[in-house]
């Protein structure tokens, strides 16, 4: 059964006025508007750590289809980050196999992709972070 990192650490997201949001330990306090969907959560809603980031993780999902894959520049600059991001959380996971053992950059992209084509209102964040999941998940039972 996967397991959330967020559902895991105990954390849920508690929404901002400016439509941002940040992780809190659960329970929230009364004064905290919380977000939970009346239908099952997202891949990315129960994956995602929901933290500040910087770059361009912070872009849409329809951006990276549209206007990044058309700009060989831009796509250098997302492929950067999605390689910096996951490199860092493969780093930050000690205990976890390596989950990038294996992996190429390309296909990487490709899967965030196909993940930023089906699902374009998410962050870019969103789909490296479910990519990611479904990487360690791979790690995991490769291992077992």
């Amino acid at each position: 059964m996967k397991i959330g990192l967020m559902a895991a650490a105990g954390l849920v997201l508690v929404g901002q006025p400016d439509n941002t949001a940040h992780a809190e330990p659960s329970p929230p306090t009364e004064s905290a508007v919380t977000s939970k969907p009346a239908e099952e959560p997202t891949p990315a809603e129960t994956a995602m750590p929901s933290k500040y980031l910087l770059g361009i993780g912070n872009s849409s999902c329809s951006m990276w289809t549209t206007k990044f894959n058309g700009d060989e520049s831009l796509m250098n600059q997302a492929g950067g980050w999605v390689a910096g991001y996951l490199s860092g959380l493969n780093i930050g996971l000690r205990k976890a196999p390596d989950f990038l053992d294996g992996s190429s950059a390309k296909a990487i992209e490709a899967s965030v992709d196909e993940y930023c084509k089906t699902n374009p209102n998410d962050h870019i964040s969103d789909a490296v972070t479910t990519v990611g999941v479904g990487l360690i998940d791979t790690a995991i039972t490769n291992a077992h």
